[in-house]
């Protein structure tokens, strides 16, 4: 039970290497300390022979499993609690059922640390171990985000070693900061020579890391182009009032209309207009039709007999229509559905009808004499910006990134903190500008090396005074496009899980034929 229990407070520990807390330590200390949870009783000597036998029993792998679902079950309901009032304050569940949905929310992704503990135990061999564990930690991480939740992953704390976002993404990272702490732990088992050689790898490790921030991966495409980000502060829960849409729509254009007469480029964020593309797209292309050179982008919902899109559309001289494309499990469709969807429609959950945009979309684009010609904006909607490669196959082609989020569902919880900080992860992964709206905070201005150059925080309101009657935000500032490669961007993630996986198959190699 004892170990039980740190594995539940160490997996909660991981969640304060993410802001609001933004203590980056705790990205190594968390999976030392379930490294230490998971290791056999027994050890393999230093020659890598072990002492155990090569097929581990049964309890001798649930253990471990055991340990890994718990820290896991920690490190979710501590990190990803929000979801619960999402759905419950803000969505059309009742109490029963948006319990029901966190639950199995954080149970699925709990139990990707529980294969960690399952693998580890199975393959174990001694001195390489630590890389094992790191591989398993990389692995199990990318499987969870792409079939259920690519949030509160290890690499998305910013610190000193944030250098090695550009080479290796956010996943290789997760990989680096398990593996620090796995040799941290392991320390006094080595040999001289060992420690001689894991103490090269650290130093290149957190040496690399702040050294590498320093390499220009990208340039300027262009001179520097006015952009404006609204953040409107409407009330989730009148924003979808019957009658109120057209007046939110008014409100929206009024704030915006003194940074159209200076021709800059301003972003709504997600579903922002509540009024259906079909019957409102017109009207906005009307409206900016009046201002020489000044764009829009604005977050509304394209509608169809199906369902619904969310989608970030162009007016003016913002051009383009983007359909978002990764969904929201539970608030926008539902995880293995032909399983879960009963299960919710017992508790009496709401079925979300939101549709899945193409996997392949043009990217937005701005006219501008500023940025000589056309500026392509790379999308991501909402929930999108926690996925690294979409954004990187879109942002390689672009020269900054735009988000935008309705982080109203969150409430006054740390989802919004957590949300801006991928977007800074996402940010130095390509080495592009980030322009990130919200609907009520935090909107943002993000540096290509994810530093947040201007933000207005939840709720903020600073409209001149001519429109100081309304409740609401604007960032101003300026966007110089960026081009360039960052080796990221060139390799993606598949070098990264295919060396994990040959990691994994090299320990398992050496488990059952390997020297005794």
């Amino acid at each position: 039970m004892l170990r039980l229990a740190a594995a539940l407070g160490a997996g909660a520990l991981q969640v304060l290497s993410l802001d609001p807390f933004g203590f980056w330590p705790a990205a190594v200390i968390a999976p030392a300390i379930l490294y230490v949870l998971m290791r056999p009783e027994r050890e393999p000597d230093a020659a890598g022979a072990s002492g155990a036998s090569r097929s581990p029993s049964l309890s001798q792998l649930l253990r471990p499993a055991a340990i890994g679902l718990v820290y896991g079950i920690g490190l979710f309901a501590a990190g990803a609690h929000w979801v619960y009032f999402s759905l419950h304050d803000f969505g059309t569940g009742h109490i029963a059922s948006a319990l029901a949905a966190t639950a199995i929310l954080v149970l699925l992704c709990a139990l990707f640390y529980a294969l960690i503990g399952a693998a580890f135990a199975l393959l174990h061999r001694g001195f390489w171990d630590p890389c094992l564990f790191a591989a398993l930690w990389m692995l199990a991480e990318a499987l969870r985000g792409f079939l259920v939740f690519p949030w509160l992953d290890l690499g998305h704390a910013i610190g000193p070693h944030s250098g090695w976002l550009s080479l290796v993404g956010s996943t290789g990272v997760s990989g680096l900061l398990a593996l620090s702490g796995a040799m941290a732990v392991n320390w006094f088992n080595w040999t001289r020579p060992q420690k001689r050689a894991m103490a090269a790898a650290l130093i290149w490790i957190w040496v690399g890391g702040p050294l590498l921030k320093y390499v220009p991966w990208s340039d300027p495409s262009g001179e520097p182009i006015p952009v404006v980000l609204i953040q409107p502060n409407i009330p989730q829960q009148d924003k979808w009032l019957k009658g109120g849409a057209t007046g939110w729509a008014s409100q929206l254009i009024r704030l915006s209309h003194p940074y159209w007469d200076q021709g800059a480029l301003v972003v709504w964020p997600e579903a922002a207009v509540t009024v259906p593309h079909e019957v409102i797209g017109g009207r906005m292309a009307e409206i900016l039709d009046r201002y020489q050179g000044a764009g829009l982008l604005y977050g509304t919902i394209e509608t169809e007999a199906r369902g619904s899109y969310s989608i970030l559309v162009g007016a003016g001289a913002a051009e383009g229509l983007y359909r978002k494309r990764q969904r929201v499990p539970f608030g926008e469709y539902v995880p293995l559905e032909a399983v879960l969807g009963d299960v919710l429609e017992f508790f009496g959950a709401h079925q979300p009808r939101i549709l899945a945009g193409a996997g392949r979309q043009p990217l937005l684009r701005h006219r501008s004499d500023a940025a000589g010609g056309t500026l392509l904006l790379a999308p991501a909607i909402c929930y999108e910006i926690a996925y690294a490669d979409l954004v990187r196959a879109d942002a390689v082609r672009s020269g900054a990134i735009v988000t935008v989020s309705n982080d109203a569902w969150f409430g006054d919880s740390i989802g919004p903190q957590q949300h801006l900080q991928l977007a800074r992860v996402r940010a130095i992964e390509n080495a592009r500008p980030v322009l990130r709206a919200t609907s009520d905070g935090v909107s943002a201005l993000i540096a290509a090396d994810g530093r947040i150059v201007a933000r207005l925080d939840k709720g903020e309101t600073n409209v001149a005074a001519e429109l100081s009657d309304l409740d609401a935000g604007a960032l101003v500032g300026a966007l110089v496009p960026l081009s360039g490669t960052t080796l990221w961007q060139l390799i993606g993630p598949l070098p990264i899980w295919l060396l994990g996986l040959a990691m994994v198959g090299w320990s398992g190699y050496q488990r059952w034929f390997g020297k005794s």
